[in-house]
């Protein structure tokens, strides 16, 4: 999606993932359209950076997302990760643990 806002320093764009054990980040959103959303958002990028109190980052992503947020991971294991701008990526995430995937990280072509 084009009109979602993102979080843009010297030509890379903001990432939050989780990387501990529970429950992921992004599946923390029910609804598709937030779970993208909620990867880039520029309040959320922000507060991880700030290292914002974990009831200061659930209580923006409840008023940004409504009560559909589960947000059950740790704080501790929010990140900031930043790509280059264009990067097709996709989320992959072993029991909460979010690793990004790029087209670059692709090993096998037919």
């Amino acid at each position: 999606m084009s009109d979602i806002p993102k979080t843009i320093k010297d030509g890379k764009v903001a990432v939050v993932v989780s990387r501990g054990f529970g429950a992921s980040f992004s599946a923390s959103m029910l609804d598709p359209d937030n779970q993208e959303r909620a990867l880039f958002d520029p309040t959320i990028v922000a507060l991880v950076q700030q290292g914002a109190t974990w009831d200061k980052i659930r209580q923006a992503a409840e008023l940004l997302y409504g009560s559909e947020v589960i947000l059950a991971t740790a704080v501790s294991r929010l990140e900031v990760v930043w790509l280059p701008e264009g990067t097709s990526f996709l989320i992959s995430e072993y029991d909460g643990a979010e690793y990004i995937v790029s087209e670059d990280d692709l090993n096998y072509k037919a």
